[in-house]
């Protein structure tokens, strides 16, 4: 559990650098779930400010929060990673960005996540990285998104999942919120939050917990 004081420390710490212009890397002893929760909420300001909204221009609100880089702006260069050809930018997240491609041994789209390369992308971030893919390894849930392949390429870890044609829950919301006070609306997000539930019973059951659950991060098909 990750201390939200030390957390709010690095924060003031990064603002106060950005104020003067001045790069700003986290000590090297920092505890991996308080960085991890550090570039989480300081990608959330970063995009509220990009977008423009100062309700989110400090940390008092942590939870809730949409994340994530717009999806036509990103972050760093694409990478290149053998077997699979780059195609679009699809969000970022505290450790990792994500990006669609195609897998060509087996013809198909899949979304490949990359460690973040940040000059504080300590050993215990790495560790992390490696451990969200053995986590998502070990799960299989028709809910779930599966992992086809795992390596590192460049120095950077990486895996390739599941691609979920589709759009986030966030998008949803954001596009047509008055769908959900509708009956039929509400009716839906019944039956989404029970798929939810199910999806998660299941990881829990298997001793995984979700630590960063927002509509953005649930996806849903096309179709």
């Amino acid at each position: 559990m990750y201390s939200n004081e030390r957390v709010q420390e690095l924060l003031d710490a990064w603002e106060a650098a950005c104020a003067e212009n001045k790069p700003f890397v986290p000590p090297s002893d920092t505890d991996p779930d308080v960085l991890e929760e550090f570039l989480i909420r300081k990608r959330r300001i970063e995009v509220a400010n990009e977008i423009g909204d100062d309700s989110e221009s400090t940390i008092d609100r942590p939870e809730g929060a949409d994340g994530g880089q717009p999806a036509d702006n990103p972050p760093q260069t694409p990478p290149t990673i053998p077997g699979f050809e780059i195609r679009e930018f699809l969000g970022e997240g505290g450790m990792g960005v994500v990006w669609r491609a195609r897998q060509q041994d087996f013809n198909r789209d899949v979304a490949i996540k990359v460690i973040k390369n940040e000059p504080f992308a300590t050993i215990n971030i790495f560790n992390r990285f490696k451990q969200e893919i053995q986590t998502l390894v070990s799960l299989d849930h028709d809910n779930i998104v599966h992992v086809w392949a795992a390596d590192v390429s460049g120095g950077r870890p990486y895996f390739a999942m599941q691609y979920v044609d589709g759009k986030s829950l966030a998008q949803l919301l954001r596009e047509n919120p008055k769908r959900w006070r509708t009956w039929r609306g509400r009716l839906e997000a019944v039956n989404l939050l029970a798929i939810v539930a199910k999806a998660l019973h299941y990881a829990h059951k298997h001793g995984v917990f979700h630590r960063d659950l927002k509509p953005a991060n649930i996806l849903l098909t096309a179709r």
